[in-house]
């Protein structure tokens, strides 16, 4: 089974950014601020967890996080904003968006390429399980290293 590698760095209101790794292949990754867990409001807790492709009503074939505590639902998806509403805008409730690119659009920290970045994640996953894990630069976000 592979395994991925999420590296959190940056995080504020606009959103927390980090880099995913694997065998050759490395992508950005944006996810909401730490906020305690809490449901389509916070980046999921640092940790490892288990990967399946799976089928969402929302978004079609994508990769969902599984037995995150205290959440379900938990995808690895398209997204480009990654910021607390109201005043950013935010493509995620809870979940890990892609890109081949981190920047500014429309004059926030974003994502940039989300489409293939995914496009490239999915091919190379070729929808096999994997394991995820998950970590924090120091003592960022929620204290996990």
């Amino acid at each position: 089974m592979k395994v991925i590698n999420i590296l959190r760095g940056e995080t504020s209101d606009e959103g927390t950014f980090g880099l995913l790794t694997t065998d050759g292949f490395y992508c950005h990754t944006g996810e909401l601020v730490w906020n305690d867990n809490e449901k389509d409001k916070s980046c999921i807790p640092a940790g490892t967890y288990q990967c399946v492709w799976h089928n969402s009503p929302s978004k079609g074939w994508v990769y969902m996080v599984q037995d995150v505590p205290e959440r379900d639902n938990v995808l690895i998806h398209v997204a480009n904003y990654c910021g607390t509403p109201p005043t950013y805008k935010s493509d995620l409730l809870g979940c890990i968006g892609l890109g081949l690119g981190f920047g500014q659009l429309l004059g926030q920290k974003a994502i940039t390429s989300s489409g293939l970045a995914i496009q490239q994640f999915n091919a190379l996953m070729n929808k096999e399980p994997f394991t995820l894990n998950i970590r924090w630069i120091e003592n960022v976000g929620e204290g996990n290293t």
